[in-house]
């Protein structure tokens, strides 16, 4: 019997417009108050993670930065935390200072140290196409105060001053391809997202991933893994389907995210998550149609 679900945020939580919808809302606080457990596994920063903690009011801790922050959200209280060797730390850094036409950001306990094109940079670049609203940079804005986040002129300098878990990189495509290449040299992990002409990466410390995070939170709680469920859509998703005693993907999901889940449920903007805990935790409704994995 499932006892705990973790749950991706972007393209799996929330819809597009970024909001959790009602119904998702509704069924997750359903699971809560008939004792399920109910955490996010996300590669947002604590601070990011902690507005959706709040509006569904999650009570155990959160998985952050890709598994490198184990955090409370009621009391704050670290449960776990992985950094960078200090050196490492300062050679990627330096690293990345090098490059041109990049947004990179350096996630620390208390916040994100922004680097490179800046927040009108980072917006274009996070959109597949390049391009750039008004209510898109308003609402980039909005998540840089919740974030924490400040823009640094040196770098280098501003990362030897903190204990950094994670470095996201956005930039073009084929620029982002190349930084994944020349960061094979260095001791790190990187999970990247390539999505039309733009994309990501996550550059965090060997031995993290959001599957570890699982790992960890279940060990806190005496639960076997058979008892935990994933729910994602995304590569950086697959290290909890490989170890979750049961993986969904979103029907947004990336083809490589799909390939690795067990099941695949309702997009994002269809309340997929809900379609997730009616039917393998709560009793499943008559004449519910759960979108199952092709054999």
């Amino acid at each position: 019997m499932f006892k705990l679900i973790a749950l991706d945020i972007d393209g799996t939580l929330i819809n597009s417009g970024g909001k959790i919808s009602a119904i998702n809302k509704k069924i997750i606080k359903t699971a809560q108050a008939q004792g399920y457990l109910i955490t996010l596994n996300t590669g947002r920063s604590f601070y990011s993670a902690y507005k959706y903690a709040q509006e569904l009011e999650i009570d155990i801790p959160i998985i952050t930065a890709n598994g490198t922050l184990i955090r409370d959200p009621k009391t704050f209280e670290v449960k776990y935390q992985l950094n960078f060797p200090q050196n490492t730390a300062l050679e990627i850094a330096n690293f990345l200072s090098k490059k041109k036409g990049i947004s990179c950001q350096a996630y620390h306990l208390e916040g994100i140290l922004l680097s490179g094109v800046g927040l009108v940079g980072l917006a274009k670049l996070s959109n597949r196409k390049g391009l750039l609203s008004l209510k898109r940079l308003i609402a980039m804005y909005e998540e840089s105060k919740r974030s924490k986040t400040i823009r640094v002129k040196d770098f280098v300098n501003a990362v030897s001053n903190h204990q950094i878990q994670k470095f996201f990189v956005a930039a073009k495509t084929e620029t982002g391809k190349i930084i994944e290449k020349e960061l094979e040299e260095f001791p790190c992990t990187v999970e990247t997202h390539y999505e039309g002409e733009n994309g990501y990466l996550e550059i965090i410390p060997q031995g993290a991933s959001k599957g570890e995070g699982l790992k960890r939170l279940a060990s806190m709680y005496n639960l076997t893994l058979d008892q935990t469920i994933a729910v994602g859509d995304s590569a950086n998703d697959v290290s909890m389907f490989q170890v979750a005693g049961l993986s969904v993907a979103m029907a947004n999901a990336t083809q490589y995210a799909k390939s690795h889940a067990k099941h695949i449920t309702f997009s994002n903007e269809d309340d997929g998550v809900a379609a997730v805990i009616k039917e393998f935790m709560l009793t499943p409704v008559k004449d519910f149609k759960f979108i199952k994995k092709a054999q």
